[in-house]
C-alpha cells in the first residue's frame, strides 16, 4: 500500500517538476546569453585587438582575465594585492593601465573618459539580463589610454 501511495505521489507530482526543469533550463540559457554579451565577448575583444603585453584595468576582471590572455587588473583588489592591502586605490591602477575594461555606469560617473578613449561597446538590453536587476552591469566599455598631451 505504501509503495502504491509513493507511486501515486510520484506520478501526481511529474507535471509539477516538468515545469521546474523547463524554468531552470530557461533561466541557464538567458544567464549564460548575458554572460556571453557582457563577459566574455569584451574579453575576446581584448585579446584579439589589443598587444600581448597590455595592461587591462577592470572592475570585473575574471572572465576577461581567463579569455583575453592579459594581464588584467581587477580595481576592486581580487587579483592585485596594492588595493587589497590598501597601499593604492582603484584609481591608482589606472596610472598603470594601459586600457579600461569597464562598465559604461563607472566610465562615465568616473569620468574615465578624460584618460580613456572609447574604442568600443558590448551591451545587453535590461529586459535580458537576467543574472540580476544590476542596469548599471547591462554594458561595458573597452578604452585605451590617451597619451600625454592628448
Amino acid at each position: 500500500l505504501l509503495a502504491v501511495l509513493l507511486g501515486l505521489l510520484l506520478v501526481l507530482s511529474l507535471p509539477s517538476l516538468a515545469r521546474s526543469l523547463a524554468e531552470r533550463k530557461k533561466r541557464l540559457d538567458t544567464d549564460s546569453r548575458a554572460i556571453v554579451m557582457i563577459n566574455e565577448k569584451p574579453a575576446l575583444w581584448v585579446r584579439d585587438n589589443t598587444p600581448v603585453n597590455a595592461v587591462i584595468a577592470a572592475t570585473d576582471a575574471g572572465a576577461a582575465r581567463y579569455l583575453s590572455g592579459r594581464f588584467i587588473i581587477d580595481r576592486g583588489g581580487l587579483n592585485y594585492s596594492p588595493i587589497a592591502l590598501k597601499k593604492e586605490t582603484p584609481d591608482d591602477v589606472l596610472k598603470h593601465a594601459d586600457w579600461l575594461m569597464e562598465f559604461t555606469y563607472f566610465f562615465t560617473g568616473q569620468k574615465l573618459a578624460e584618460r580613456f578613449e572609447l574604442q568600443t561597446t558590448f551591451s545587453i538590453p535590461m529586459a535580458e539580463y537576467t543574472i540580476c536587476n544590476c542596469p548599471a552591469q547591462t554594458e561595458v566599455v573597452i578604452a585605451k589610454a590617451k597619451k600625454e598631451g592628448s
